[in-house]
């Protein structure tokens, strides 16, 4: 029998005791049985949960432009228009609003990531202000780089 050792509704392990409770170290005789859980799992008091999916490494998230005019497109972020425009140098409105909005220190370097950057990051700060305007969540950009990055 499987038992699980529990540490702030956490497995911490999960050891192999008789199936007989008279066999059992009295200790382990309160210990919840384990059932298919594992080491991360998570007990509330009742159940097992598999422990929650780890959180995405932003850091890591990219893009290349391919990808990401791909998947504006699909999403339906853009038009398939606005993405052929874009391909031809012009992107979208939102896109120029944002950076026209910028200090005028900040418009250059803008405007030279967005007309056809090689590498789109997934922290860069015009990719979330575009994101933010347009009322997607951080939660959305994450599936949407994860989604489109392994394309």
């Amino acid at each position: 029998m499987r038992k699980a050792i529990i540490e702030n509704g956490i497995v911490t392990n999960v050891i192999e005791v008789s199936d007989r409770a008279e066999d059992q170290p009295d200790w382990a005789r309160v210990l919840p049985d384990a059932a298919d859980a594992g080491p991360g799992w998570v007990f509330d008091g009742k159940a097992f949960a598999p422990p929650p999916p780890p959180e995405p490494d932003r850091n890591a998230m990219s893009l290349s432009f391919g990808q990401l005019l791909i998947g504006l497109v699909a999403e339906r972020w853009i038009t398939e228009a606005e993405g052929e425009a874009w391909l031809g140098g012009t992107p979208p409105a939102a896109a120029l609003a944002l950076v026209a909005g910028l200090p005028a220190a900040q418009r250059f370097p803008a405007r030279v990531r967005i007309m056809r950057p090689s590498v789109v990051l997934r922290l860069d700060p015009l990719v979330r202000g575009l994101a933010q305007a347009e009322g997607k969540t951080e939660a959305d950009l994450d599936r949407f780089f994860v989604t489109y990055g392994a394309a």
